[in-house]
Parts: structure tokens; sequence; C-alpha cells
């Protein structure tokens, strides 16, 4: 099987602060083949070195890459789940100890030569979006074992200007509501109307957060139900 990995077109310092997230693209020429998988050399575009040599690592359930960076500025990794058909971007060492980023599945040419193209968002940026929950309260609702549950939250990540995308669950005992969106920093609201089984006690609230590269923060937050000891 063959896939790819990621790299770009600088050899500074690794940057002291998150960056924006940008396309980056790398061209993987395959030249050999180890028990592991495809070895070969690698041009690229974008916030990693221009060109350098490549390693595939092959498992049951995922494709690791290593792109070593031919002016010495280091070694970014990628990883490829089967299950998802999506490449991500791990960091690595040097430069690239911060790098992450994700895309689709590469566009691959069977030649001769095997080429494999990968298009990827990537940033300098190893740090995920934080919240702040403004409000968590749940009130008795005029339905049988129902509860009325207001959340507000402000979520914000660490670059100025990224999109942050969000997962909010509100669980009682076996009962779940879900909301989906995404955020830019302002106060998001939800009202929602919550059935809890006679044995529930609690409200869990889990609110998931995703910066534009991929980085992933879980809050979780618990309140009594009103009426139940």
């Amino acid at each position: 099987m063959f896939c790819l990995g990621v790299a770009a077109t600088t050899a500074s310092a690794m940057p002291d602060q998150s960056t924006p997230p940008q396309q980056i693209t790398i061209v993987d020429t395959a030249t050999g083949h180890t028990a592991n998988g495809y070895t070969g050399t690698f041009t690229a575009s974008g916030l990693v070195c221009p060109s350098g040599t490549w390693a595939d690592n092959e498992t049951t359930v995922a494709i690791s890459t290593e792109h070593t960076c031919g002016d010495g500025s280091g070694v970014f990794e990628s990883k490829l789940y089967a299950s998802v058909g999506m490449w991500t971007l791990t960091g690595g060492t040097g430069r690239y100890a911060t790098l992450r980023g994700h895309g689709p599945q590469c566009q691959l040419d069977e030649g001769p030569p095997v080429v494999r193209t990968c298009q990827l968002l990537a940033a300098f940026d190893d740090v995920a979006s934080s919240a702040t929950i403004t409000r968590f309260t749940a009130s008795s609702s005029a339905h049988r074992h129902a509860y009325l549950v207001k959340i507000s939250f402000v979520a914000k990540d660490d670059v100025a200007g990224n999109t942050v995308a969000f997962k909010l669950v509100v669980r009682a005992g076996s009962r779940s509501l879900a909301r989906r969106g995404t955020t830019s920093g302002q106060t998001e609201s939800f009202a929602l109307v919550l059935k809890a089984p006679k044995a529930a006690r609690q409200l869990t609230m889990t609110l998931t957060l995703v910066d534009p590269v991929g980085n992933t923060r879980t809050i979780v937050r618990r309140e009594r139900l009103p009426g139940r000891r």
C-alpha cells in the first residue's frame, strides 16, 4: 500500500508562537521499497522544507510517514488511519515539533515511478482552543421527567481569526442531546429540553473543541438535577 506524509519550504528556527493555517503541497516519488513500505524523495511547497527523503511504515491499522528535510531543518511526521481516510500531521523534530494539520487522501499516480501528491492545511500550532463556561443550569420543565438545560460558553483559539468547531453533548443517564457548530469567540447559548431517566441524578455536559489544524480539547462539567437526591 502506498501513502503520503507531509513537507514544506523554510529552514528557520521553530516559531515562538502558533501561526495561521496555510495550504501545503507535498509530492512523494517512490524510489524503493522495504519490508515496512515505500521510500523515496519528495518536493514540497508551503511551511516545510522544499525537498528531502521519506519513508512509510505500514501496519494493519495505519500508515506512518517520516519526511526528512534535505536542508537539515528536521523531520516531520504524518499518519493515515485506514478507517478515517484522512492524513494527519503529528509533529516531528527540529523546526517541525509543533507542526499540525490534516488533509484528504492523496492523489496517487501508479507510474512508474509511483507518485503521491498530497494537499494539507497546516500550521506551527500544537495549542488547542479554550473555552469559558458562563452558564450551565437545569430547571424542572412542564414535561414529565424533563428538564430545561441552559448552557452558554465562549470558545477562542490561540490564533486570532481562527474558527473553532464545537460539539456540545448533554447527558442524563442514558438520554443525551447534541449540538454542533462553529464559533469565532462570540457567546454561544443553548436551551435544551432533556428527559431524564428516573435513576439519573445529575447532568453531564461535554464540550469538544477542534481548531482548523485538528488540535482538540474536551471540557466536562456536571450539575445535579433539581429535586433528585
